[in-house]
């Protein structure tokens, strides 16, 4: 009896390491993803610093960062290929 009770303990432990792993990964590949976008637009020449990568690619805060990744995309993609890409997002 006792080995079943150690045994669910030991299952919630690892699954609760995953989703702490999980948790503390997120954040650090959004901020990848952030900073990607800043360099891969700073050698278009769209922009010159991370300030005017905010200005330009800002987003209200009800909105997520999928969003300003869409639009840096979106926005690089139309410089590089020199032709209009259609806008998928809204408030443009």
């Amino acid at each position: 009896m006792k080995r079943r009770g150690m045994l669910r303990w030991k299952w919630v432990l690892l699954v609760l390491g995953a989703l702490v792993g999980i948790a503390l990964c997120v954040p650090s590949y959004i901020g990848f993803v952030y900073r990607r976008e800043i360099r891969l637009a700073r050698e278009a020449g769209m922009i010159v610093d991370e300030s005017e990568f905010e200005r330009r690619f800002a987003v209200p805060d009800r909105e997520n960062a999928a969003l300003v990744y869409e639009r840096a995309s979106a926005e690089f993609e139309r410089i590089r290929h020199g032709r209009d890409v259609p806008r998928r997002f809204s408030g443009d």
